[in-house]
């Protein structure tokens, strides 16, 4: 078993980005105008591991992309990597916005955080309060007839700020560019620095009517220009305007609207921080996971926004999108064009589940670039399967024509294998033409090559990539109903009849008259606008013992919205355990007081996982033989799991390593070979936050067959459609024709972009699991949707804000 970690005050410093390209004399004179990025030859490390490998970066300017790659693969790294010019070649004056997923800063840290969103908002653009506060100043000066020498000052001071900021640039600079250039950036850092000592020296001079004078016209001269840069800009809406409406788009009511930022949950800063991103002017605008915080009215209200508004400004500026996203409706309405970043196989490793990745890119929609792949698959795999049938023919042949030479001498005989042997060797591969035609060897494979035919490749199947796959992406939960622990007697599992919720020291309820029943191996989907008590129901469903267990009842205490009332009739059966999933959970994990620094996956599960509130003394509950397969089954594998640190892992393994607590227990004895039993109700909130959408693929199936009961929370369409209602058909992509194909709609290699030949999502060896239910929490109700998420879709779009 790993030696487990003896410090739990370790501090752990983040892993610095290490950016290369490749750079030549022909890229001196670049455009300055141009927003386009074209860089060959990208390379990204990040501490040891090795995110891109000789990857070409390409971007259009005015096209929306969406990046999709595995978890863990490095796309959050890569668009950080971007966003702070850190690939030698983006151009300096690229104006590029980042949205992170998360952010260091606490909300009373946070730069804005004690004004109202609406003021945070207006004051995020930089470069408009940069030019007011410039035009402030020297108005104040030029109109300051007590003192001339307010002018120099004025024009000093900012001349002064203008060859730091150069500074910093040419610093940079000089740190990105080796050879012929980086000597040629050392000197002209060198100058800067020579011209701002001089300037600092200027400045304690005295001041002669000639400096007056050139300052005067310096001064005008410069307010001119301010002035028209803040006029250009003013052609649209009023600042407050726009503002106003980016955030009532993205769900901020009047009462939140009137509120300090910091006051708000962190789920409302992050809209706030979106909204502050869609108001500034940008030429590259890159969104990581943008739809995490959203409920589905803002997730629609982004998808219009973003496919409609931000293309190109009033004055023609055309803004690229870079996108991530586990929403594949969300992906595919407002995505153009596909970067997959897709891992190497030869370059993959036990340690991690990828390095040296590519970026493949795909001129059309993730749908289409499903197709795409599949059909090519499907090709080269019967192309394949037919030069092995010539192999194993011409190989017959040549020892038949062997055997007959050694009987009967006939040289012909040997000279036949020979030229068959020739053949075999060098002119089995590719025999159509980069034209369709017949195969030419100076069009179609020009240059030196050690064959006279090209060899064929299997285009990989999986949307996202083969390396380590079958390992580090699989989800694999209990799908044997005989795993449960017995029940004795039948039963609903849990039973909600007349149910009021509300929140000690409010006048109103939460939830009222709620009635909702859960019986084994049924399947329930809860839907709602954020703030409308979707987890305050699901938090009803788990008994007070397990509450206390997993640390639910303390972190309600702990909460802005106080004690928790609830009065009504809340029945559980006598012998149900419940296993829940919130993000919560995940957030645990980061919790110094419960998880201690430096703790590593296998540690963890050890130690108990996510059964216990806390790791306790730190005895074992589990052999590290359990703990081991466990975590392989949510695709925690190798070192991932025994030598880094819980707080380094991805949100999408950190979601894993939770959900992995969950469904693998620890067994009654520490020394059972084997996991304890998987809960009789699952209840999942908002789980598919942080993971691609391969793995929400391949849990939807893996919900499907679960024996137990199972509870959905999510804002997800296609993942409630696929686990609840059985549809598991994705957007509008066909069924796989040819080979590969399966009849459950997600087959074993699905990689969650692909499509579904049949109206269901499999049910699992066994299973009987039909259309489930799905509720709407709404106004304090709670209801059933005759026409499941499609209907609730169709109610939202109805009353969405344009």
């Amino acid at each position: 078993m790993p030696r487990a970690s003896n410090s739990t005050s370790a501090k752990f410093t983040a892993p610095t980005i290490q950016a290369t390209s490749q750079q030549t004399r022909f890229a001196l004179s670049l455009d300055p105008t141009s927003t386009d990025i074209d860089l060959p030859g990208v390379s990204l490390t990040i501490g040891q591991r090795e995110i891109l490998a000789d990857a070409h970066l390409k971007l259009n300017a005015g096209v929306h992309y969406v990046l999709i790659g595995r978890n863990g693969v490095g796309k959050s790294t890569l668009l950080r990597a971007i966003a702070d010019k850190l690939i030698p070649g983006l151009a300096t004056n690229l104006r590029i916005l980042l949205l992170q997923q998360s952010y260091n800063e606490q909300p009373d840290e946070a730069e804005g955080a004690d004004e109202k969103p609406i003021e945070y908002v207006v004051r995020s653009d930089k470069e408009r309060m940069d030019a007011l506060r410039k035009q402030e100043l020297l108005q104040n000066a030029l109109d300051n007839t007590s003192d001339p020498n307010a002018v120099v000052h004025a024009v000093r001071t900012l001349e002064h700020e203008d060859r730091i900021a150069q500074l910093e640039l040419a610093k940079k600079t000089a740190q990105l560019r080796s050879g012929g250039r980086g000597i040629k950036a050392r000197k002209e850092l060198k100058a800067l620095e020579d011209e701002i000592s001089s300037l600092s020296l200027s400045s304690e001079q005295e001041i002669s009517e000639q400096d007056i004078s050139t300052s005067l016209s310096t001064a005008v001269s410069l307010l001119a220009n301010i002035q028209a840069q803040l006029e250009a800009s003013s052609n649209g809406p009023p600042p407050e305007t726009l503002a106003r409406t980016l955030l009532k788009g993205l769900g901020f009511t009047s009462t939140f609207l009137d509120q300090p930022l910091r006051s708000l949950s962190s789920g409302w800063q992050m809209r706030a921080r979106l909204a502050s991103l869609l108001f500034q002017p940008c030429d590259l605008l890159l969104l990581d996971e943008p739809t995490n915080f959203l409920d589905l009215p803002a997730m629609l209200w982004l998808e219009t926004y973003l496919s409609t508004k931000i293309r190109e400004t009033e004055e023609g500026e055309k803004r690229t999108l870079v996108f991530v996203s586990h929403d594949r409706a969300f992906a595919e309405t407002v995505g153009e064009e596909v970067i997959v970043l897709k891992p190497d196989p030869s370059q993959t490793t036990s340690a991690s589940m990828t390095t040296g990745a590519k970026l493949v890119s795909y001129p059309g929609s993730l749908s289409s670039y499903t197709r795409s792949i599949r059909t090519k698959h499907i090709y080269t795999s019967r192309m394949q399967s037919s030069l092995d049938r010539q192999k194993s023919h011409i190989q017959s042949s040549i020892q038949a024509n062997l055997q007959a030479a050694a009987r009967s001498g006939d040289d012909k005989k040997l000279k036949q294998a020979k030229s068959r042997q020739r053949k075999l060797d060098d002119r089995m591969g590719h025999q159509v033409g980069l034209t369709g035609g017949k195969f030419k060897l100076n069009r179609d494979l020009a240059g030196w090559h050690l064959k006279s035919r090209e060899d064929v490749v299997v285009e990989d199947k999986s949307v996202l990539g083969e390396a380590g796959k079958k390992r580090e992406g699989r989800i694999e939960l209990p799908t044997d109903p005989e795993s449960l622990a017995e029940l004795r007697f039948p039963g609903a599992l849990v039973d909600l009849d007349g149910v009021k919720v509300w929140y000690k020291g409010r006048k109103t309820y939460t939830l009222r008259d709620v009635r909702l029943t859960v019986r084994l191996r049924e399947r329930v989907g809860i839907v709602g606008l954020n703030g409308a008590g979707k987890s305050t129901l699901v938090r009803c469903l788990v008994d007070d013992e397990q509450a206390k267990r997993l640390g639910l009842e303390k972190a309600v205490e702990d909460s802005d919205e106080g004690k928790r009332m609830v009065n009504g009739s809340v029945q559980h059966h006598p012998r149900v355990k419940i296993g829940y999933f919130s993000q919560a959970v995940v957030e645990r994990l980061d919790d110094e007081k419960i998880v201690p620094l430096g703790m590593t996956a296998l540690e963890w599960m050890i130690r108990g996982g996510i059964v216990e509130a806390a790791p306790g003394d730190g005895s074992m509950v589990m052999t590290e033989h359990v703990a081991r397969g466990s975590l392989a089954s949510l695709g925690l594998v190798g070192k991932t799991v025994s030598h880094v640190p819980i707080r380094q892992l991805s949100g999408g393994q950190k979601v894993r390593l939770a959900l992995a607590g969950i469904v693998y227990p620890p067994p009654p004895e520490p020394t059972t070979p084997h996991p304890g039993p998987p809960p009789h109700l699952l209840i999942l909130d908002e789980i598919t936050t942080h993971l691609d959408s391969e793995s929400v693929s391949k849990l939807a199936k893996q919900l499907r067959s679960y024996p137990g009961a199972v509870v959905i929370v999510s804002h997800d369409r296609w993942f409630v459609k696929a686990v609840v209602q059985g549809d598991g058909r994705d957007l509008d992509v066909d069924s796989d024709t040819g080979e590969g194909s399966s009849n459950d709609g997600v087959d074993d290699d699905d990689d969650g972009y692909g499509g579904s030949g049949g109206d269901g999502i499999g049910q699992g060896a066994g299973m009987a699991v039909g259309r489930g239910k799905v509720y709407l929490v709404h106004k304090t109700k709670v209801e059933e949707l005759e026409g499941g998420v499609d209907g609730f879709e169709e109610k939202v779009r109805k009353g969405i804000v344009k």
